[in-house]
């Protein structure tokens, strides 16, 4: 998600702070306003109601987690199917080049400085080797060189000064979320990409995929010449003589701003407050003296089972969009609810006594001991 707020660009690990920090602030509010103010509505005045609503609550963070979802999805790049290929030819060489490759029916003319991209190559076979060739007024000689290509991949080829490469690329969006980047030069020359103190090198020759840890404007070796990495996008930067650059987009960054994660994070912060607080809260006051800690090991032990529950579903991978996992979670947490709602109605409360201490006895004050006085 794109995290640049103007002044400052939140990380996607930094989000993850919201939530205690609103705990934090929503335990006063919800014990000094908002409980006060539902009891004198007559609202949610004993704690299986509290935890049935916050239980609710949670779906509710569910699903909109699951809009948003969608409208990310919007935004994800195409890959490759089965029975295809996609292919990216790059020019970093200072004169148009001429691009040629029968076995792919291709035959194309390339600016300098510039990238052809065929997303849709009909291609069925699994390591068939391919030839290639390149060629240009600035080139020496005609380059010919060959790839082996299987269905289902992307691949990425370009003209240096040492000869024609090729690559297996990426173009899917990272897991975390930074910025990838990959260069490809037509010099056989180092490359420095600087951010304030932060600086990469890039070997002579290397153009391997590598994650910008840090997302924003870099400049290339030191000079005026900038690129900007934002969150989720993945980016190929082009350098030719003179240290001539170009950014080609592989993959667009992120479009949806990570604030609008801010609303799931306020609704199920309410939910945690409502269910898990006033559950603790509930089972401690219903419990008796000698299994009180018991019990609330057994009601942290259900956070165990949920978390296995999530690992469960994610491993069977039922759905190949995440908004249908949060779909899902919304409709067995509205199912959960419902039926604990039903048992809720049935449940009579237990007047808890003024607790008593557990006192260790001894024989004088137990009945119970008995000494052998044979």
């Amino acid at each position: 998600m794109d995290g640049d707020i103007g002044f400052y660009i939140i990380l996607p690990d930094q989000m993850q702070v919201v939530n205690p920090l609103l705990i934090m602030l929503f335990i006063p509010i919800f014990t000094y306003g908002i409980y006060p103010a539902l009891a004198k509505c007559r609202l949610l005045t004993s704690p299986l109601q509290r935890m049935t609503f916050g239980g609710l609550l949670a779906a509710v963070a569910f699903a909109v987690s699951a809009f948003v979802a969608m409208q990310l999805e919007k935004g994800y790049p195409v890959l490759p199917s089965a029975g295809n290929i996609q292919l990216r030819v790059y020019n970093p060489a200072p004169c148009n080049v001429h691009f040629n490759s029968s076995a792919l029916n291709i035959d194309e003319q390339i600016n300098s400085m510039n990238v052809y991209t065929k997303k849709d190559i009909t291609f069925k076979d699994i390591n068939k080797t391919i030839e290639f060739m390149f060629s240009g007024s600035c080139l020496k000689n005609d380059v010919s060189f060959s790839a082996d290509i299987s269905q289902k991949e992307a691949y990425g080829v370009y003209i240096s000064e040492i000869g024609g490469k090729w690559y297996q690329d990426f173009v899917d969006k990272s897991d975390d979320g930074y910025p990838r980047v990959r260069t490809l030069s037509f010099i056989d020359q180092e490359i420095t990409y600087v951010q304030d103190s932060y600086k990469l090198v890039v070997d002579k020759g290397n153009d391997n995929l590598f994650k910008a840890s840090y997302p924003g404007e870099y400049r290339i070796n030191d000079s005026s010449r900038k690129s900007i990495f934002r969150l989720g996008g993945t980016y190929t930067i082009l350098v030719g003589k003179d240290m001539k650059t170009s950014e080609i987009v592989v993959t667009e960054p992120n479009d949806v701003h990570i604030l609008w994660l801010l609303p799931q994070y306020v609704i199920i912060t309410a939910a945690e407050i409502m269910f898990s607080i006033t559950g603790l809260e509930f089972s401690y006051s219903q419990a008796p003296v000698s299994m009180k800690s018991l019990l609330q090991a057994c009601f942290l032990l259900t956070t165990a089972f949920g978390n296995l529950i999530i690992v469960i579903i994610e491993s069977f991978k039922f759905f190949d969009l995440q908004s249908s996992n949060f779909f899902l979670y919304t409709v067995l947490m509205i199912l959960d609810m419902v039926l604990f709602g039903i048992l809720a109605m049935r449940y009579k409360y237990v007047i808890p006594q003024e607790s008593e201490e557990l006192q260790e006895r001894n024989g004088v004050e137990n009945p119970a001991f008995k000494t052998n006085t044979d």
